[in-house]
């Protein structure tokens, strides 16, 4: 069990790494990738190197302190988005 956005996640060590869980089975890393790309479309990309560097620019400790407030930078800002509409980044970070 991890914690993510203080809520805990049931994961599990795979081959591949770790993995999140729903049920008794690893969460397919493709089935993530493709809901991702749905989500975010052409700014997946940019959303992607912006978290990247985004994370290189804390140290462990802080990053897991601030990751609530962070994850609200990138989050989806509209209603339709959060019913499954294309998400729109919305970061502020280069």
């Amino acid at each position: 069990m991890i914690e993510v956005l203080a809520r805990p996640v049931t994961v599990t060590n795979t081959d591949d790494g770790i993995r999140a869980v729903r049920g008794s089975k690893p969460i397919d890393s493709n089935s993530v990738r493709r809901y991702l790309e749905d989500k975010f479309g052409a700014d997946l990309k940019a959303v992607r190197s912006a978290m990247q560097k985004l994370a290189k620019a804390y140290k462990p400790q802080e990053l897991a302190h601030d990751t609530h407030r962070l994850y609200e930078r990138f989050r989806p800002t509209s209603r339709r988005a959060r019913s499954g509409g294309e998400l729109k980044a919305t970061s502020t970070w280069g």
